[in-house]
């Protein structure tokens, strides 16, 4: 079987370090093992009111534990290596959305304190799917994003983390749906000149063969 990439999946900037993955990682755990950052970046509503807004970004960053580094930080550069093979911009793009969308929702929640990237991570899951998929055309990832989705449902429905439960702060679970949508509308914004390009170069293909 050809499993040679479509060029419409091919960066412009190649294939090289991924940096922001990287850095990204980096960051996690810098702020983790820093305590003084945790103090500076958690989201604590009431000092958000007082003026300390950028809580709402940087709360994002910061972690309750190893454990919830560890998914976090296994999350990002999982996700983050498939998408920033092929296009480091969409990852920059997509996670930042994602940290805007959940930060931009957290005043509208009944929390009274959050930390971590649970919720943005999520723009990056239906992108990386979708890339894995138009690698291999496997069944697996499809089954990925079944179980993926499942998962969410779940959480929805019982109102608390399957990886976090047990968080000394109330897990925050519409975070996760709300990095979902971010990632999912940034998709639709690429869908058209993707789609199109794929068209052009598949008809190319066509007929090429034909001559």
């Amino acid at each position: 079987m050809d499993n040679k990439r479509p060029a419409v999946f091919t960066t412009m900037l190649g294939q090289s370090t991924p940096w922001f993955t990287i850095a990204c990682c980096a960051l996690l755990v810098v702020c983790y093992f820093y305590p003084p950052i945790f103090d500076l970046f958690y989201f604590e509503r009431s000092l958000v009111n007082d003026g300390e807004v950028w809580r709402l970004l940087t709360s994002q960053f910061v972690h309750l534990d190893n454990q919830h580094l560890l998914y976090n930080c296994g999350a990002m550069l999982v996700l983050g290596l498939i998408i920033e093979e092929e296009h480091r911009i969409d990852a920059i793009v997509m996670l930042t959305i994602g940290l805007v969308v959940v930060g931009a929702c957290l005043p509208f929640s009944q929390l009274d304190r959050y930390a971590g990237l649970s919720g943005a991570i999520n723009a990056l899951v239906p992108p990386a799917i979708w890339l894995v998929w138009a690698r291999s055309k496997s069944i697996i990832p499809i089954a990925i994003a079944l179980l993926y989705f499942g998962r969410l449902a779940w959480e929805f429905t019982q109102d608390t983390s399957l990886l976090s439960a047990d968080l000394t702060w109330p897990s925050y679970t519409p975070a996760h749906l709300q990095g979902l949508a971010a990632g999912l509308g940034w998709m639709l914004i690429r869908a058209k000149p993707v789609l199109l390009a794929y068209r052009s170069q598949t008809t190319q293909e066509a007929n090429n063969e034909a001559s």
